[in-house]
């Protein structure tokens, strides 16, 4: 009862244990290569199964990357029992990681002689060497032919390597041993493989528990470091610190001693899983804290730099109103100048810089910020008091010098003649003056606040005034250009108006046209010339006034310029499109002067020939060719002329002109040829009537001027001449023989 009761026990918890430690097996599929992962190719994968179908015995093939504790064989073992297969089936497990191939054999198999020893020794012989060159396909369905093979002999040719192993078994079977020992001994097994897992996940826990108590050691000596660095801080930053530091003590370190316990205690528990995601988290929660405290050193460092970068420039914003001072002094001393404004400046920065200012001083950055400007304040001080000689001889002799230039140049214009308006020009000129005495003012008072830029206003009001007399000059001058050359360019138009008007008449009655480019050039002609003679009125009446009114005629005479230049360029495409319609008519007589020279040549051809008379069919071509061209000449003559209707008429007698010349090369053709046989045929009319009844039929047609019939009759008698000749030759060399 006690030894049953030990199996139960121990089968229940080999079930147990195993059940913990299975592997994932991939789904079972009716394929009998099966490749999940799709690792192999699909057509080598394809190519073995069909190889396999094709065996007497059932074999299924599984191929998988890798196993995760068990070995290739023992996957394998737990797999045909997973899948459920029977003891007629085979299944192959191939390892891709280890190219291992596993072999679990049904009982059907060692029945027929398959033993696991022959099994093994096929696959280290067959299958080892193809998977060393990566050729497992061609392995596995050479090896399977073999165990095909190996079934069928029914293990005949490992007999001999199996008989020791066969006496060894019947020698076992004699002496079993008890199921309970094999059991106890599983068991045994079992519990040192849990121990050992269980021993190296607690190992594995505990080293992380000892490596995050440093990290907490650690964490706290940096909070140490943070209070000291705050202690020596004399410009704030305790209240950020206390908060991070107050954090860290407080919400962090607690809770990161009561994870470690709580693992620990998991530990205990064999619930490694849990403790592991315990330490994650408190490893995650000393990574902030640690974090928090970087950060905050990072910005204390930078406070510090920027506490350093304040000190210097206190020290530079002191020598600096040294050096400003001395140099106010220097410059009041030598000009006589108070520089009541720049003093001003100068006593504010000093006394800000003396005032203790603790608001200031706790914000670092806004402290940078304001020494900056105040460096700056002193910087532009010296700079000012630096330009103050250039800026005094630009008002005292640059400005005076050029108004007095502008106003003498002004007095010059009109001695030359120029019509100015001189009260327009001394009243702008005399503002300028006022505005130079107050400058001059302000440099005695040493007020240089914006003294530079009233300056260059003034440069540019003087400025402005010499491009209004620049502009005065420039465009008089042009206006009399224009003045002197626009007429003559409006006399041209005028003339080519007339002369275009009356070709223009004559077109519309010759061609019956009364639109087209050149019409349209013609409106625009006229419009130029009206709009360029309103033009040249409105500046004779402009010369009247003064020249700033006179010289706003330079706009309205470019503007004419510009639409001359435009209408020139349409101008081309007029007279172009004017000497197209012409060309037609003139290419039309032209072609009509060609083809009746074609049709005189064909007549004196027909002289030249000699021939008995002119065939009347070409008579009447000739005739109906001249007809043609007189229809083409009256059609010319008429007014208006229809353009469209002789370009009809011409293009008809071309074709019709190509035709009679055509049929009358044939004919002097025909006539040349028959005239050419007749004198060769004529040596044998006296040997043969059918020939010289041929030949007169032929004459007799040829004086008739049928010469295409006579050319036919000529050629039937030539042909027949050479046949009966031929003949005559063939019987006189049979007699000869």
């Amino acid at each position: 009862m006690v030894k049953k009761s030990l199996i139960i026990l121990c089968t229940s918890f080999f079930v147990w244990t195993s059940t913990i430690m299975a592997e994932e097996f991939p789904p079972q599929s009716n394929a009998v290569v099966q490749d999940s992962q799709n690792i192999i190719d699909s057509s080598q994968v394809e190519q073995l199964s069909e190889i396999v179908s094709k065996l007497p015995e059932k074999y299924k093939i599984v191929i998988i990357p890798a196993t995760e504790e068990l070995s290739t064989q023992e996957y394998a073992d737990q797999l045909f029992t997973h899948y459920n297969m029977s003891n007629q089936e085979m299944l192959l497990v191939l390892n891709l990681d280890k190219d291992e191939l596993a072999v679990h054999a049904g009982g059907y198999f060692t029945e027929k002689g398959l033993t696991d020893q022959i099994v093994k020794d096929q696959v280290e012989h067959i299958f080892v060497p193809y998977a060393k060159q990566k050729s497992y396909m061609t392995g596995l369905s050479t090896l399977l032919q073999q165990f095909s093979d190996t079934v069928k002999n029914g293990g005949q040719s490992q007999a001999t390597g199996t008989e020791p192993a066969s006496q060894g078994n019947e020698s076992e079977e004699k002496a079993p041993l008890p199921a309970w020992i094999y059991y106890l001994i599983g068991v045994i097994l079992l519990i040192v493989s849990v121990g050992v897992y269980s021993f190296l996940q607690r190992r594995r826990l505990f080293k992380e528990m000892d490596d995050i108590e440093d990290w907490l050691d650690g964490i706290e000596d940096k909070v140490k470091k943070l209070e000291g660095d705050v202690s020596d801080d004399a410009k704030g930053n305790a209240n950020q610190a206390s908060a991070i530091i107050e954090r860290v003590r407080k919400d962090a370190l607690p809770a990161a001693e009561f994870n470690l316990l709580e693992a620990e205690a998991l530990c205990d528990r064999f619930r490694y899983r849990k403790a592991a995601q315990i330490l994650q988290k408190t490893k995650d929660q000393l990574a902030q804290a640690e974090n928090d405290i970087s950060q905050f050193h990072s910005k204390m460092f930078q406070s510090m730099v920027m506490l350093e970068e304040c000190e210097r420039l206190v020290d530079e914003i002191k020598k600096t109103l040294s050096v400003v001072e001395r140099k106010l002094d220097e410059a009041k001393f030598q000009h006589g100048v108070t520089f009541q404004g720049l003093s001003e400046k100068h006593k504010q920065v000093e006394q800000w810089l003396k005032t203790e200012n603790s608001e200031l001083e706790e914000d670092v950055a806004l402290w940078l910020e304001q020494l900056k400007e105040r460096k700056l304040i002193l910087i532009n001080i010296l700079k000012e008091v630096e330009e103050f000689p250039q800026l005094k001889n630009e008002v005292a002799v640059t400005i005076e010098k050029d108004l007095r230039e502008l106003r003498a140049g002004l007095m010059e214009m009109v001695e030359n003649g120029y019509r100015i308006p001189l009260e327009h020009f001394t009243g702008q000129l005399d503002e300028l003056m006022n505005e130079s005495s107050l400058l001059n003012t302000k440099i005695k008072e040493g007020k240089l606040e914006g003294l530079a830029g009233e300056i260059e206003q003034i440069k540019e009001k003087i400025d402005l005034q010499y491009e209004q007399i620049e502009e005065i000059v420039t465009k008089k001058a042009l206006v009399q250009h224009y003045l002197e050359e626009t007429p003559a360019f409006l006399a041209s138009l005028d003339e080519e108006r007339e002369s275009l008007k009356e070709e223009l008449e004559e077109l519309s009655l010759r061609y019956s046209i009364s639109e087209g480019t050149v019409f349209n050039y013609y409106v625009e002609l006229e419009r130029v010339c009206k709009s360029v003679a309103d033009q040249l009125f409105i500046v004779e009446q402009m010369k009247h006034g003064n020249d700033l009114e006179f010289i706003q005629a330079a706009d309205l005479l470019a503007s004419t310029n510009q639409e001359i230049e435009s209408l020139w360029k349409k101008r081309e495409e007029a007279y172009q499109e004017l000497d197209e319609l012409r060309k037609g008519e003139y290419d039309a007589q032209d072609t009509v002067m060609l083809l009746h020279t074609e049709i005189v040549r064909i007549e004196q051809q027909v002289k030249r020939k000699n021939l008995p008379g002119t065939p009347p069919k070409l008579m009447e071509m000739i005739y109906e060719g001249k007809k043609a061209l007189f229809e083409i000449e009256m059609a010319l003559n008429q007014v208006p002329l229809e353009l469209h209707r002789v370009n009809g008429l011409v293009r008809d007698a071309k074709d019709f002109n190509k035709r009679l010349i055509e049929f009358a090369n044939k004919l002097f053709e025909y006539c040349r040829q028959t005239e050419e046989k007749i004198q060769q045929t004529n040596r044998f009319r006296s040997q043969w009537k059918d020939v010289n009844q041929l030949l007169l039929e032929a004459e007799r047609a040829f004086r008739e001027l049928d010469f295409e019939t006579a050319y036919s009759l000529a050629l039937e008698a030539e042909e027949l001449a050479a046949e009966y000749d031929e003949g005559i030759h063939r019987i006189a060399f049979r007699r000869k023989k």
